[in-house]
């Protein structure tokens, strides 16, 4: 059974947890301790840290945005959810990493 969450409060999530994803892959990557795995993501920190993190944060809250304008589909409250975990995740890969 899935608890009710307001979809904008899964979506605020999202976005703080893409910028914190952000930072942490910039600093593990620019200090050596790991790897981008999006090519796309890669090829741009390789580039530029800024069009990085403009990628980064533009893409996810374009596709964040466009959940909200169909919030009250259950597709678009699974992707939400699903995005939730994937980030919950990704955050504490980024943690694990940070240990010593």
């Amino acid at each position: 059974m899935q608890m009710k969450v307001k979809p904008s409060f899964l979506s605020l999530y999202i976005m703080i947890a893409n910028i914190a994803d952000a930072y942490l892959t910039d600093v593990a990557v620019t200090n050596g301790s790991a790897t981008e795995l999006n090519p796309l993501m890669n090829y741009l920190l390789g580039i530029s840290s800024g069009m990085f993190y403009v990628t980064k944060i533009c893409m996810i809250s374009l596709a964040v945005v466009l959940m909200l304008f169909i919030k009250d589909k259950p597709a678009a409250q699974k992707t939400l959810w699903a995005g939730a975990t994937i980030y919950t995740l990704v955050l504490l890969i980024h943690c694990i990493g940070l240990l010593p």
